[in-house]
């Protein structure tokens, strides 16, 4: 019995286990075009409350005064639409924005999204913003 195609793939599938060292090439390469290790945080703000949709001027005014000010580095806001299921079991859908932010993972960020979260919650009745981090490697 022939076992090279069998020795074959697993050679390759463990190959792309194993983690590998940056080459020089590409430290020099990430060096130029000045890449560092970072957090990505996504939060996710659904807007619809119990008083109704949160209108645009409203959710403007949350970002000038709440999001903006505990970010001054930059973020990223895009539209969105959510689905879930429901604890009674039915299909819900809403319009939503999503909050992004590339940075170092500090615990000064952390703090702040934290916050903008409570006050998300807080001044639009909501019961959860979720909030997702991954690692990234960026570069400008």
């Amino acid at each position: 019995m022939n076992n090279a195609p069998q020795s074959l793939a697993l050679a390759l599938l463990l190959s792309a286990c194993v983690q590998s060292t940056p080459s020089p090439a590409t430290t020099v390469a990430d060096a130029a075009l000045r890449c560092a290790p970072q957090t990505v945080s996504r939060l996710y703000f659904g807007l619809d409350s119990p008083q109704g949709a949160v209108s645009e001027a409203a959710w403007q005014a949350f970002v000038a005064q709440e999001i903006a000010s505990r970010l001054p580095k930059g973020f990223t806001l895009l539209a969105a639409r959510g689905q879930w299921r429901a604890g009674d079991g039915t299909v819900r859908s809403e319009d939503s924005r999503v909050l992004e932010v590339v940075a170092d993972d500090s615990l000064a960020l952390r703090q702040s999204l934290a916050e903008i979260v409570g006050r998300y919650k807080q001044r639009f009745a909501q019961e959860s913003v979720l909030l997702t981090q991954s690692s990234a490697r960026a570069c400008r």
